[in-house]
C-alpha cells in the first residue's frame, strides 16, 4: 500500500507581513538556478519589459556565471540582484519584500516554493508543467502561462502591474495555501 503525502507549507514561518509601498514593481525567484528552471526566458523577458521593476533572484547553482554574463549583455545590473543561497529562515522575507513571484520551469512536479510564496500572500507567475494546472487555478489564485516563452512571462508580469489585481490573486493564494499546511497535511 502507498500512502500519498503531499507538499505541505509551514505556516508558522510562511505567511504575509506589511509590504511597504514602492515605485517599482518588486519581483522574486526563490530556488536553484538551474537551465530546468527557465530563467534565460525569464531573462529575456526581463529585458524586455518597459516598466519600472527590481528583480531579486535568491538562490545558487550550474548557470550562475551564464546569468552574469547575460545580464550585464542586457545592460540590467542596476534592475537585477543575485543574493545567493540563504538559510530556509530568512526565505520569508524576500517574499515578503516582493509584489510577485515568478517560477517559469521547464519542467517540474510540485514546486514547494509556490506554495511558500503563496503562503506570503504573493501573487505568483507559475507554468503549466507538472502539477500546476491540477493544483492551482489560473487567474484565481496565480497566473499559469506556457513554458518556454518569454512573451508570455512579460505579458504576466505586465498584468499583474495592477495592485488591486495583485491583493485579489494574493489573497487567493494564501487561502488555498491553508490545506497544504503542515497541520492538515
Amino acid at each position: 500500500e502507498v500512502t500519498y503525502v503531499p507538499n505541505g507549507v509551514d505556516n508558522n514561518l510562511f505567511f504575509s507581513k506589511k509590504r511597504k509601498n514602492s515605485q517599482k514593481l518588486r519581483l522574486v525567484f526563490v530556488g536553484r538556478l538551474e537551465r530546468q528552471k527557465g530563467i534565460f526566458y525569464l531573462l529575456d523577458a526581463l529585458k524586455e519589459l518597459d516598466i519600472d521593476y527590481e528583480f531579486t533572484f535568491v538562490g545558487t547553482g550550474s548557470i550562475e556565471k551564464p546569468m552574469k554574463k547575460r545580464i550585464k549583455q542586457f545592460n540590467l545590473q542596476d534592475k537585477i540582484k543575485m543574493v545567493g543561497e540563504k538559510k530556509y529562515q530568512e526565505i520569508p522575507h524576500y517574499y515578503n519584500q516582493a509584489d510577485i513571484f515568478i517560477l517559469p520551469s521547464i519542467w517540474e512536479g510540485f514546486p514547494l516554493v509556490i506554495l511558500e510564496a503563496m503562503a506570503c500572500k504573493l501573487p505568483c507567475i507559475i507554468t503549466d508543467v507538472g502539477n500546476n494546472k491540477e493544483i492551482f487555478e489560473n487567474g484565481k489564485n496565480c497566473l499559469i502561462i506556457p513554458s518556454k516563452n518569454h512573451q508570455e512571462i512579460k505579458k504576466a508580469i505586465k498584468k499583474l502591474n495592477n495592485l488591486s489585481l495583485r491583493n485579489k490573486i494574493g489573497l487567493n493564494a494564501q487561502k488555498l495555501t491553508q490545506q497544504y499546511s503542515w497541520e492538515k497535511v
